[in-house]
């Protein structure tokens, strides 16, 4: 019986490259989460694991939105995960692909997930900066339009008020002084 080792090699890499999508995919969901605008900056407790796993990222404070997030890329992943083993190994889950997928999500995070990340980020930045620029100039007509009505709103206002006290001034008997 001949054995083959082209199979189980195949096997390995292609798990190393489902950790690299698998990371990218956490690159592409922390840079959206940016977009949207959860980026509070969160003190590391042990800043020699947070620079290798987490690179100084933008994260939330809130523990619940962070749980969500998290939950939400399992849920992203689950099916890629799940599709993989059926796909290579009828469904068997072995030791070697985990390791192959640990390994390639940590070397695609070590390498180019620096880049890539950046990539990602000034990408969703810039669009923000740009659907802001948008909504913020098919506003401008209704923002001067409120500017009128509050300032006229305010003189009105004022012309009230100065008819109000010539009218307490007449009732009372007082003359007011000009000048």
């Amino acid at each position: 019986m001949e054995v083959s080792l082209i199979t189980p090699f195949y096997t390995i890499l292609s798990s190393v490259l489902l950790g690299a999508i698998l990371g990218l995919i956490y690159d592409m969901l922390v840079g959206l989460y940016t977009f949207v605008g959860l980026n509070f900056r969160v003190k590391p407790h042990n800043k020699k694991l947070y620079s290798l796993f987490n690179r100084n990222y933008h994260f939330i404070k809130n523990k619940l939105i962070i749980g969500l997030c998290d939950f939400l890329y399992f849920v992203l992943i689950l099916p890629l995960i799940v599709i993989f083993f059926f796909g290579v190994n009828n469904g068997i889950i072995r030791w070697y692909i985990v390791l192959g997928i640990l390994v390639g999500f940590l070397i695609y995070r070590l390498t180019m997930g620096r880049l890539i990340f950046y990539v990602i980020q000034t990408a969703f930045t810039f669009l923000r900066l740009c659907i802001l620029n948008i909504i913020g100039k098919a506003l401008k007509p209704v923002k001067r339009l409120l500017k009128l009505v509050i300032i006229k709103a305010k003189k009105r206002k004022v012309k009230q008020k100065s008819k109000v006290k010539k009218i307490i001034l007449l009732t009372t008997g007082r003359v007011e002084k000009q000048g």
